[in-house]
């Protein structure tokens, strides 16, 4: 198990994330970051994409008698994701 990163919360309630986890999640200035909670209840932090890199993924899916399903839209962004 990994061990745990604490940092204090500011009075205008921000938090460091440290450099390690900056790192490894692929952030740098100007970046967004998503915070989600997993079915268990986990919080979950991610690189979030720029609106700008969603446009056009979904055109594979232009077929307006083909449905997608909220899987496939979820490997499509995740795809996404990982190229970037």
């Amino acid at each position: 198990m990994k061990r745990a990163m604490t940092r204090k919360l500011t009075s205008k309630g921000r938090v460091t994330i440290p450099q390690a986890l900056r790192d490894e999640l692929g952030l740098s200035l100007g970046d967004r970051v998503a915070f989600t909670r997993s079915p268990d209840g986990d919080l979950v932090v991610k690189k979030s994409l720029p609106r700008e890199k969603l446009f056009g993924l979904m055109d594979e899916y232009s077929n307006p008698k083909q449905s997608v399903s909220l899987d496939g839209v979820d490997a499509a962004v995740l795809e996404a994701a990982q190229k970037e």
